[in-house]
């Protein structure tokens, strides 16, 4: 499997989860402690991290530990949103139309 590809598939798979995609619309207006996605979101503490943990391996959140914390604050990585967008530009250019009708 091309790295393209198996990069997309990890892409799609974090993308794929209906609370994953609403982490991602909770951080868009800032950093936010694990407590805050919680209370936001509803969901318990195990689940929040198993969902924050496929996020942050992919690139799209980035964890950092807050000074006046123990807790981690999440935060959008616009860098791994742009990573994303430009890998899906790229596989959609690559596709040849079929033209045999």
């Amino acid at each position: 499997m091309s790295t393209n590809l198996n990069n997309c598939a990890k892409m799609y798979y974090a993308l794929s989860s209906e609370m994953r995609l609403s982490i991602l619309v909770a951080l868009e207006d800032g950093a936010m402690s694990a407590a805050a996605l919680r209370k936001k979101l509803r969901i318990t503490p195990v689940s929040l991290a198993s969902h924050l943990d496929v996020l942050v391996k992919r690139g799209f959140v980035i964890a950092q530990m807050r000074r006046d914390d123990k807790e981690k604050s999440y935060a959008l990585n616009t860098k791994g949103v742009g990573d994303a967008m430009a890998l899906l530009r790229q596989l959609h250019a690559d596709k040849k139309p079929d033209t045999s009708s």
